[in-house]
């Protein structure tokens, strides 16, 4: 799920994994996840490519990798 950061990180969008969602509120329109800060900010930035850029894909699978391992 490609998410906008808001106002955390200046309007960065990244790719969280379908198994770190852990609940959606739609009424508030929030996201709950099982990720800290920290991890969604060093996540790779996914603003202005395209859905389905392969390298940016592999980027987010190397990262994630550790720390599901």
């Amino acid at each position: 799920m490609v998410v906008d950061t808001g106002p955390w990180f200046s309007d960065r969008h990244v790719l969280l994994p379908a198994h770190t969602i852990v609940r959606v509120d739609r009424d508030e329109e929030e996201l709950f996840v099982n990720r800290t800060r920290g991890e969604i900010k060093d996540a790779p930035n996914a603003t202005g490519l395209p859905p389905r850029d392969s390298q940016y894909r592999k980027n987010v699978a190397d990262y994630y990798r550790p720390i599901y391992s």
